[in-house]
């Protein structure tokens, strides 16, 4: 039995102008994809290779727990590049000439090397190793040369030369720890959304659903008819669903909200769920398609507190970069 939300026509109440205007678009059926997808889009933590020797020196599993598995931009200069030209050395841009960072290039890599002694940034997934002293290596997804450190201040470096500071995003929060009151999830958005945010209404009678709805089609600069439109809301299985023994059933609570947003949507088996780790979180997707437009659900489970929704209407996802610039910031 699939979970009973209560307030069944809430969340389709809500976003009935939105329902409304994918119904007359009619339906059709389209290829599994997920159109935000993390890889699309990566942002790399910027540090330099000698922030990295120095934790390993101070605690080593500290230094794993932080590091490990975590997409960086390393800035040092280049050492030396196998003779293949897939592996390469890196050492800090200054001094600990005999500390280096090993590195292994995917086979998507089309650029070159600058020369040997040169600054740039690794931009690619860390490894730590415990053994002995401890050691650090990277998968790398590709280089940025720069002559010098981009960053004073936390910064993220994205392949095709984009820079990123968490200080020109706006923080938002979402949902309530029923005991400490603190907000069970908190991310950050372009500051550029903040112009066409729109909290979602409260309707009578009913608790006010925790969200935003962000119509990326009327931002100045990219001004279009077509409409853009991103929504971000929290789904809370205390006060929405009917039995609190569904309140684990994650994937069937996606699946219920789904279908109170699109009535008659056919899930079929396949399509859902659709799942990806992306910075360390696991989300579960679903794509639908329509005549001329997309529609993407993406769920990131939180316990038994609840779910954090995500929802994107576009035909042309002429705002994905920034919306998948938000996933980097979901804590």
């Amino acid at each position: 039995m699939r979970p009973k939300i209560a307030y069944k026509n809430r969340l389709a109440l809500i976003l009935a102008g939105l329902t409304a205007f994918i119904f007359l678009c009619g339906f059709s059926f389209g290829k599994v994809y997920v159109t935000l997808d993390m890889r699309d889009y990566t942002l790399y933590r910027e540090i330099p290779a000698e922030e990295i020797f120095d934790a390993l020196a101070a605690d080593k599993q500290s230094t794993k727990a932080s590091y490990d598995n975590e997409y960086c931009a390393v800035f040092g200069k280049l050492k030396a590049v196998a003779k293949d030209g897939r592996s390469f050395e890196i050492a800090p841009a200054e001094g600990f000439d005999s500390k280096t960072i090993h590195c292994i290039l995917n086979d998507s890599f089309q650029g070159e090397f600058p020369p040997a002694g040169d600054p740039l940034y690794v931009l690619g997934k860390m490894r730590i190793s415990l053994f002995g002293a401890g050691s650090c290596s990277m998968e790398a997804d590709g280089l940025r040369r720069a002559s010098s450190r981009l960053a004073q201040s936390e910064t993220y470096l994205t392949l095709n030369g984009d820079n990123i500071r968490p200080d020109h995003m706006s923080a938002r929060v979402f949902g309530k720890d029923s005991i400490t009151k603190e907000p069970i999830v908190r991310l950050a958005i372009p500051k550029s959304f903040e112009a066409v945010e729109e909290e979602l209404p409260e309707q009578k009678d009913q608790p006010k659903l925790d969200g935003y709805l962000y119509r990326l089609n009327e931002l100045e600069d990219t001004r279009s008819s077509k409409p853009e439109q991103f929504y971000i809301f929290w789904f809370d299985n205390e006060k929405q669903l009917l039995d609190q023994n569904d309140k684990n059933r994650s994937q069937d609570i996606a699946r219920a909200i789904i279908r109170n947003i699109l009535p008659g949507e056919n899930i079929r088996l396949g399509r859902f769920p659709i799942r990806r780790t992306v910075y360390g979180n696991e989300y579960i997707y679903y794509d639908t398609a329509y005549t001329g437009y997309n529609a993407e659900f993406v769920f990131k489970p939180c316990g038994d507190d609840g779910l954090l929704c995500m929802l994107y209407v576009y035909r042309n996802s002429d705002h994905k970069k920034d919306i998948l610039s938000i996933f980097r910031f979901v804590e």
